[in-house]
């Protein structure tokens, strides 16, 4: 059973066993309003649990899809309120869903896009839990700026950093190609998370008119559309569509900062028991996160992290049966074009060692570097001559030798003395 149902049914339990205790009417108040011109929404209310609690608020679109979501710190008495700006101009009736700390059932309400004409006020909403004006002032964190600072204006609340935005029953919108994939608009929180759904129903409808590979497999691309000012991308994915050992089917997820194919076997069932949703995410890494001497190795080049959520959960995935393909944009340097060969891929562990992911190749195609693991983990690319003083008499293989020890397939003796002439190992022929 999932915890958050486990918990309001301990809640309804204490509610029937203690008739006497009384509650506030309203555990929690919303209003809204519009502004026609601006497409500026405001949503105001209280919460019964007082000052410095979490209050969720989500907006659906007439479309049935998540047009925004945010999640901001009560202030005085418990009064909260925050602005935003509709992401389309879709017209119709909008849902908002408030809830918070405390409150076991969210309160919804609605407003209509545009306004009337004939109201003429060019902004209204509804009235249910009304703050008077001036209200806004002292509310939140004392900063005077309590919305969501995203990319369409918003301003200002607290997402706790380890929290995805999107609760698992929250649904993003994706818009479904003709040859299968999908296009998807992230919502930018103000912690620089760009967040987005899919839906079961989603996924399904992509796979019937999705390409299938040389193996017959289905493959489904997730376009997540650049959003300005992102850190960190961040998907949602239905747990059926990656616990399905029948490997009928792959994703392919498409960001600006790298792309990353996952098979349908990428998590177990006993892993995803009472799980909804996967949320695999790419974030760039802050270079002031690493050690100073792995700084100077790494320089300018790319750093990137990928994790994996099973609704709330961090997981350390590690799957050995199902290999993940990264790829990640990378422009070479002129020196570095002259021998591609020898741009590498590292693993960077939890003490900041680096290791050599074998794998590792530029495309000068697709301009990207790939690679492929079977964990998730911070990874960087590296450019990395290595050669041996015994090798100069071995023209035939010499390329071939230093290309393989600079992806660390295999290793010489030394660090300067690689004898060719020796049989090879048991342990280099395993890597081979």
């Amino acid at each position: 059973m999932k915890k958050t149902t486990c918990m309001i049914l301990i809640l309804s339990l204490l509610f029937i066993t203690m008739p006497t205790t009384s509650f506030a009417a309203d555990p929690i108040t919303v209003s809204v309003s519009v502004n026609n011109a601006t497409g500026t929404v405001t949503i105001t209310g209280k919460i019964s649990s007082g000052q410095g609690k979490i209050v969720t608020v989500k907006v659906i679109n007439p479309h049935g899809a998540l047009d925004y979501i945010d999640q901001i710190t009560s202030g005085a008495n418990g009064q909260y309120a925050l602005s935003y700006k509709l992401k389309t101009n879709v017209t119709g009736t909008y849902t908002v869903t408030v809830g918070g700390t405390g409150i076991t059932s969210p309160v919804s309400t609605s407003f209509t896009y545009p306004i009337p004409e004939d109201d003429g006020s060019g902004d209204t909403g509804n009235e249910d839990g009304d703050i008077d004006d001036g209200s806004n002032e002292g509310i939140g964190d004392g900063s005077g700026d309590t919305g969501n600072d995203n990319e369409d204006g918003g301003s200002g609340g607290y997402i706790p950093p380890e929290q995805p935005p999107v609760e698992p029953e929250d649904k993003g919108s994706a818009a479904i190609e003709n040859n299968g994939s999908l296009s998807v608009k992230p919502y930018l929180s103000n912690n620089g998370k760009a967040v987005a759904d899919i839906t079961e129903e989603d996924v399904n409808k992509a796979a019937e008119s999705a390409p299938e590979d040389a193996d017959g497999i289905k493959i489904i691309s997730i376009k997540v559309e650049k959003a300005d000012g992102a850190k960190e991308y961040v998907q949602g994915i239905p747990v059926s569509a990656l616990n399905d050992n029948s490997k009928k089917m792959g994703l392919i997820i498409e960001t600006e900062f790298g792309t990353i194919e996952v098979p349908s076997n990428t998590l177990t069932a006993a892993e995803t028991e009472d799980a909804e949703t996967a949320y695999l995410s790419i974030r760039r890494v802050d270079k002031n996160e690493l050690g100073e001497e792995l700084k100077k190795q790494i320089g300018e080049k790319p750093v990137i992290e990928l994790k994996l959520k099973l609704d709330d959960k961090e997981i350390a995935w590690n799957n050995y049966n199902a290999p993940v393909t990264v790829s990640i944009p990378y422009e070479p340097t002129e020196e570095e074009l002259k021998v591609p060969e020898h741009i590498v891929v590292w693993y960077i562990d939890g003490a900041g060692n680096v290791v050599p992911i074998p794998s590792g190749r530029y495309d000068a195609e697709t301009g990207m570097i790939r690679f492929t693991i079977t964990h998730f983990s911070k990874y960087t690319v590296a450019y990395v001559k290595k050669t041996f003083d015994d090798i100069a008499n071995y023209a035939w293989a010499k390329k071939e030798i230093e290309v393989m020890a600079s992806k660390g397939i295999i290793n010489g003796t030394s660090a300067t003395t690689f004898n060719p002439s020796a049989d090879i190992t048991r342990a280099d022929f395993i890597v081979l």
